[in-house]
């Protein structure tokens, strides 16, 4: 199990620990002008986090994940 860690997405919103292997996809979001990535875990909950949808993508393929 490989952790990444992401700022959190939304006013004073923490940072967010994501385990990768569980990450099954993510999308681009942005509300009120902030944009983020919205990532879908294997069961099926949603986390927000203040990244590029690229920079997700990235730290997974570095953390061994999906690609």
């Amino acid at each position: 199990m490989t952790p990444i860690t992401f700022p959190g997405y939304g006013v004073g919103a923490r940072d967010v620990t994501i385990i990768a292997e569980r990450i099954t996809a993510w999308w681009q979001i942005e509300y009120n002008g902030e944009h983020g990535t919205c990532s879908q875990l294997d069961n099926g909950k949603e986390i927000r986090v203040r990244a590029w949808p690229l920079e997700v993508d990235r730290a997974i393929v570095k953390a061994g994940g999906m690609l």
